[in-house]
């Protein structure tokens, strides 16, 4: 028989199991009842165990679990991953390896479970704002501390910081050994802080904390030093020329010292000056008359300067030393000084009588003048002169000296009348304040030298007569001015006496032509005598007769006639008065 599909047998009455079940089973009404290792419907198929539960797939003997279930017969419920490898599947639930967490152990465990204050990530807590460490049990230091100022009392903190810290604890204590530790607290929404009462010229350990449901973070810290307090009530006790003495006040707390300057306004030179902590004032020399300094103060401490403090002072100028008058005459003198150090607007030269009468005159000098010409002095006077300088309103002292000017000569002195002994003299009298006059006079060849004292005149002339002079002789004249001990220059002239007349002229004979004259000879120097006969006719003659007669017989005159006959002495151009006679031939 050849049997239709589905039937064997050689009648074809039995059913065909396929593949004759792979000769691993008995076919039975046409299925395959296979071995126990086999299935399929041929059993060409390897068993897997307990048939895969009947929740999967068998194939090849091994089970192809439905979801969500495991196992070599998807017996067991599987873990969300398969507990990423990192953990073991119990009923669906990964009992994850130490260091791993979460359903499917796919997580690395972060440290006490971020302590609740914060996500774990791969095993790294992120914490919540205000919180920090590897477990976020730690709060978080304030950040980024910085200085916002610094006096002498105080320190002006800032910081960054979270808005969930509660408050925030400052602390601060000298570096100095023993020094006391000090706390501030502020609420958490500040953001700064300025310490105060603190000591100068101190260094603190400041340590700023943040604190959140009474959990301090760490410090964050700074080291800081206070300034050095400015010194305080600069000011100058005395000020000289050269010199200017300084005070201030001192400081209460512990410092190194202080250092003080000069500088000039001009920057050039300038000194500096170190001084121990206990001293407050000082005196500093060598510096340049009329200057401008600037003068700063500055407390020390180690490597610390305070602020300083500073003011400006001028020293005094100098004024003109070493005065000297000179050349003192009866109206002039001539003022010498050594000029000022200092600038100088100008030389101040002022004189006057000594005792004020008058007033004082006044000279605005323009430096480096050095020198003046006084005029315009009242003789035989006793002056004082000052000379100082200035600038600004500011005057030096003065430098002064005194001196006594000149008695001044008596002026216009001249001759009055004049006979043959005697000289009246007559002159103006000095404008000094004199006694008396000192009159000198002998003749120009030095002979007969005489001295008289003559009391000054009431009224603007004085007069004196010099008489037994010698006749026809002239006389240097001198004439001083005395005062006190004081004598002037003499004015000074010369004078000549007259010529002594001959005296005495007489007729001793007379005849038809001739008349014989006699005269007494005249005293002192002539060198003739000069006879002059006039008749009534009116034509004059004379004749010269030699020095050593006295008698002359004129002749050759006309007869019965009346002559005037007059004789006088002569020397060189000077001329005696005449002695006159009348006689008749």
């Amino acid at each position: 028989c050849i049997c239709n599909e589905g039937w064997i047998g050689k009648n074809c009455s039995e059913p065909y199991c396929p593949l004759g079940c792979s000769s691993r089973g008995v076919c039975v009404d046409g299925q395959c009842i296979c071995d126990s290792e086999y299935s399929g419907g041929d059993c060409s198929e390897l068993r897997c165990p307990t048939d895969c539960s009947s929740r999967g797939l068998c194939v090849d003997g091994e089970c192809v679990c439905e979801e969500p279930y495991t196992g070599e017969d998807c017996s067991e419920l599987r873990c969300p991953g398969d507990c990423s490898g990192k953990g073991r599947c119990v009923n669906g639930t990964c009992l994850c390896q130490e260091g791993y967490v979460g359903e499917d152990c796919g997580q690395q465990r972060c440290l006490n479970a971020c302590s609740g204050r914060g996500q774990c990530q791969e095993g790294l807590c992120f914490c919540e704002e205000g919180y920090q460490g590897p477990d976020c049990s730690a709060v978080a230091p304030p950040e980024d501390l910085r200085v916002a100022g610094i006096s002498d009392r105080s320190i002006e903190l800032e910081w960054d910081g979270p808005m969930a810290v509660t408050e925030y604890v400052i602390s601060y204590q000298p570096t100095a050994l023993g020094g006391l530790q000090l706390q501030q607290r502020v609420p958490g929404d500040w953001s700064g802080v300025t310490i105060t009462e603190l000591e100068p010229g101190l260094t603190y350990n400041i340590s700023v904390y943040a604190v959140i449901s009474n959990i301090l973070s760490l410090p964050i810290t700074a080291k800081v030093a206070t300034h050095l307090s400015t010194p305080r009530g600069l000011h100058f006790k005395t000020i000289t020329e050269t010199t200017v003495e300084v005070q201030w006040e001192p400081f209460s707390f512990s410092f190194d010292g202080w250092e003080i300057s000069f500088i000039p306004k001009n920057n050039e030179g300038g000194v500096i000056a170190q001084l121990p902590s206990d001293v407050t004032s000082f005196n500093q020399t060598g510096l340049k008359p009329g200057e401008e300094y600037i003068v700063n103060v500055v407390a020390l401490k180690e490597q610390a300067r305070s602020p300083p403090t500073s003011a400006s002072v001028s020293t005094v100028i100098d004024g003109p030393t070493q005065i000297l008058v000179r050349d003192v005459s009866d109206t002039v003198a001539f003022v010498e000084w050594t000029p000022p150090r200092a600038k100088v607007d100008f030389i101040l030269l002022k004189y006057g009588l000594v005792g004020g009468e008058g007033g004082k005159t006044t000279f605005r000098l323009q430096p480096p003048l050095s020198q003046y010409s006084v005029q315009a002095l009242r003789p035989g006077s006793r002056y004082e002169v000052w000379v100082s300088a200035v600038r600004g309103t500011n005057e030096s002292q003065s430098t002064t000296t005194q001196f006594t000017t000149e008695i001044d000569a008596p002026k216009n002195l001249r001759v009055g009348s004049h006979t043959a002994t005697s000289l009246d003299l007559e002159w103006d009298n000095s404008e000094a304040e004199v006694q008396e006059y000192k009159v000198v006079y002998s003749t120009l060849a030095g002979e007969q030298y005489h001295e008289m004292l003559v009391p000054k005149s009431i009224g603007p002339t004085t007069r004196a007569t010099l008489t037994n002079l010698v006749p026809g002789t002239e006389y240097g004249v001198g004439i001083s001015a005395v005062m006190n001990s004081q004598q002037s220059v003499p004015a000074t002239m010369n004078a000549r006496t007259e010529l002594d007349s001959p005296r005495d002229l007489m007729v001793t004979a007379s005849s038809e032509t001739s008349i014989s004259l006699i005269w007494t000879k005249a005293n002192g120097p002539i060198d003739h005598y000069r006879i002059t006969f006039t008749p009534s006719s009116g034509i004059a003659s004379e004749v010269t007769v030699p020095k050593d007669r006295t008698s002359y017989t004129l002749t050759d005159l006309e007869p019965g006639a009346e002559y005037i006959i007059s004789i006088t002495a002569e020397r060189g151009r000077q001329q005696s008065f005449e002695s006159t006679v009348d006689a008749f031939t």
